[in-house]
């Protein structure tokens, strides 16, 4: 492995990292960031094509057995100053990764197995979304839609959160309601609705197959498009004194019931 000393603030790679802290320029160059050593042991693991590796030199010190483990040819080593700089969070994690943003296709929601995916409308917090990612890939969905409004997947907040879900679960993001439920009626998925007002429990429906499960925004719940479109509206039976629950919380334990009739069926 090839190490790399930079003194310089304004070298390329690291202008680079800094202008990935924002999603417009995410979005412009097809990269994003992910920060701490599980992220990029985890991006290892699945052979992404890395961009580039910095690292502080505190962490050197102290990590670099952890990073000889790992198939890296190259890693750039700049001060503990320079490196805060970098990182989007107040705690240092010691070392980031550049990666390329994978393609997405609408088209391929009809190949995505199991047939039960999840729907995120306008979520914003992303620690919410991340841990959502987390819970449908142990939940072993088929993949996730994020509407147009949701915070980006690639938020570097987002991707520590999912702790490498992000990268096996299938993703559609971007998509607008009208375009949303024409693709779903038309391979015949039904639409779910999370809805804390319904009258119907979640333990009464089927979520086995065929399901779209919609969540939605932390403080609005899901959009009126998506409520009037709705094949079944359900809701988590709860204590009267709770006002309400998380919606990452509320969605692993809808995500985990469809996980529950599918082994049942089995």
């Amino acid at each position: 492995m090839k190490i790399n000393s930079v003194t310089s603030e304004s070298n390329a790679t690291l202008k680079l990292i800094r202008s990935l802290h924002k999603r417009s320029n995410r979005e412009k160059q097809n990269l994003f960031l992910m920060e701490g050593s599980h992220c990029l042991q985890e991006a290892c693991k699945r052979d992404l094509n890395l961009q580039a590796i910095v690292a502080s030199a505190t962490y050197l010190e102290s990590g670099i057995e952890e990073l000889t483990e790992l198939d890296i040819d190259q890693i750039t080593v700049v001060e503990d100053k320079i490196f805060a700089d970098l990182m989007t969070t107040t705690s240092s994690c010691g070392v980031l990764a550049v990666a390329p943003i994978p393609k997405e296709n609408a088209g391929d929601i009809a190949k995505w197995t199991p047939q039960v995916v999840l729907v995120a409308d306008a979520i914003q917090d992303p620690g919410n979304l991340g841990t959502l990612f987390r819970s449908a890939l142990a939940a072993e969905l088929g993949g996730v839609i994020l509407m147009r409004g949701c915070v980006d997947a690639y938020n570097p907040k987002t991707v520590r959160a999912a702790a490498g879900a992000l990268f096996d679960m299938p993703m559609i993001s971007d998509i607008v309601a009208d375009d949303l439920i024409s693709l779903l009626k038309s391979i015949g998925y039904r639409l779910v609705v999370c809805e804390a007002k319904s009258s119907k429990s979640y333990f009464e429906c089927d979520l086995s197959e065929k399901v779209a499960l919609v969540l939605g925004n932390e403080g609005q719940g899901v959009s009126a498009e998506l409520l009037g479109a709705a094949d079944e509206k359900i809701r988590i039976p709860m204590n009267p004194k709770s006002e309400s629950l998380n919606v990452a919380i509320s969605g692993g334990i809808i995500l985990f019931e469809t996980y529950r009739q599918r082994l049942s069926k089995s």
